[in-house]
């Protein structure tokens, strides 16, 4: 992926991913699992692969487990207010990187 992106000219950003309720997703009896301690390794895998590329990363999931425990309006999507918190925080965070 990151030399396909590097092939067209383009500048990777990688997000890390967000975390989940992992109680919650458990009681809606899902086909598949998502679990806590998975993001950690997942986050952990990526940054390792994104620093070895010199490639910038945005914590996403650090600044959404900052906001707090009541994030959730189900077992892995975000109330409104968290969206909106998220947004604001990817959108600042891209124009300090790109000097806007």
């Amino acid at each position: 992926m990151i030399q396909l992106v590097e092939r067209f000219g383009r500048r990777l950003i990688w997000i890390t991913t967000t975390p989940v309720d992992e109680q919650r997703h458990q009681m809606n009896q899902p086909s598949f699992h998502r679990m806590e301690s998975d993001l950690g390794v997942y986050n952990a895998a990526a940054l390792d692969i994104m620093c070895a590329h010199d490639i910038t990363v945005i914590d996403l999931y650090e600044f959404t487990c900052f906001l707090g425990s009541s994030v959730y309006c189900d077992h892995v999507h975000f109330h409104p207010w968290v969206s909106e918190q998220q947004a604001h925080f990817l959108a600042k965070t891209l124009n300090e990187i790109f000097g806007c």
